[in-house]
């Protein structure tokens, strides 16, 4: 095989694996302290594919509640909404719109948590459990692997 070929499969190959990515959900890291609340971001990326919705769990620390739950600027330039409820340790989170538009990368939403007051010093992992996408067309989209974020509770709030 020539080099020439070689380096057209090779190419070839990078970009069926780039246009086949999974979409993707990431929560963010940041600080807070106890008996206060935290803003969570969680950001998308579609991987190449035109998602426009989404359905997944915050799973949250007994150290943690959830409060609310807004749009991003990726799930607002789409036109989505968001809705979210707490049941035990999970809270579910649907983002979909009465439309059409694909969401793009970005911040999909922030969610405030409440950290309880009796929180230690250290990291809370908040990690998302079973995302489920799909297209303008109803049909599912393959999610990729979500990554987990935490919130670093620094000490009690004054």
């Amino acid at each position: 095989m020539s080099i020439r070929k070689m380096a057209l499969l090779v190419m070839g190959m990078s970009f069926s694996h780039m246009a086949w990515a999974a979409p993707t959900l990431m929560v963010g890291k940041v600080t807070g302290k106890a008996g206060t609340e935290a803003v969570l971001p969680i950001s998308f990326d579609p991987g190449g594919s035109k998602v426009t919705a989404a359905q997944f769990s915050l799973v949250l620390p007994p150290e943690l509640s959830g409060d609310s739950i807004s749009l991003g600027e990726t799930g607002n330039q789409a036109g989505k909404i968001v809705t979210a409820k707490q049941v035990g340790q999970k809270w579910n989170v649907i983002i979909m719109g009465m439309n059409q538009t694909p969401m793009v990368a970005g911040v999909l939403a922030n969610a405030t948590l409440k950290i309880s007051s009796s929180a230690k010093p250290g990291k809370l992992a908040v990690k998302i459990e079973k995302p489920i996408f799909s297209d303008g067309a109803g049909e599912s989209v393959a999610a990729g692997s979500s990554k987990v974020g935490s919130i670093k509770v620094t000490s009690s709030a004054p």
